[in-house]
């Protein structure tokens, strides 16, 4: 069975609970088990140093057909994992604090970008130095990559997202067809 390995965001206290696991119903009822990989609650040089080993942990639990889901910077993380060449098949990013132009490397087969412009946190993440971290979530991905799918989910701020999910259940996935 494939396996959605879930990152949330930094600075979170509750291992996921009120953002990313959230999504663990929907991505069960599309036929994947769920690991989430919590990384605790880190101030920012922790997550300057931290993230590329996080990466390389997750890197060593993908197989082939896996997925990623990230929230803020669990997506910064995700893209490491993903250029660590773990056989990642798809990336679901909501609110990416990354480069808005990251282009995944060949492996990875699609990518979701739920952004919105009212996501005040990424836009000043981008100002923040020695980290991968942009407003990609607040613009989505800017780039000319026909994987990539950006997704609005303005009005909401950064993790209001999560309160709505159901809302936007159906345009986790790319159709299966």
């Amino acid at each position: 069975m494939s396996v959605a390995h879930l990152l949330h965001g930094f600075n979170v206290k509750d291992s996921g609970a009120s953002t990313t696991d959230r999504l663990i119903p929907y991505l069960e009822r599309l036929g994947y088990a769920t690991r989430q990989h919590d990384y605790g609650y880190k101030f920012l040089l922790g997550t300057w140093y931290s993230n590329p080993v996080i990466a390389k942990q997750v890197a060593g639990w993908v197989k082939g057909g896996d997925i990623g889901v990230g929230h803020s910077n669990g997506c910064a993380i995700l893209s490491r994992v993903a250029e660590f060449c773990a056989p990642i098949t798809g990336l679901i990013f909501i609110n990416p604090a990354l480069d808005n132009d990251w282009i995944a490397p060949p492996q990875v087969q699609w990518i979701r970008v739920f952004h919105s412009s009212n996501d005040a946190a990424v836009e000043v993440a981008r100002f923040i130095p020695f980290v991968r971290w942009g407003d990609m979530g607040r613009v989505g991905f800017k780039g000319n990559d026909a994987r990539y799918t950006n997704i609005s989910i303005a009005p909401y701020t950064h993790s209001e997202f999560f309160k709505h999910v159901g809302l936007w259940s159906a345009t986790l996935m790319p159709n299966r067809e």
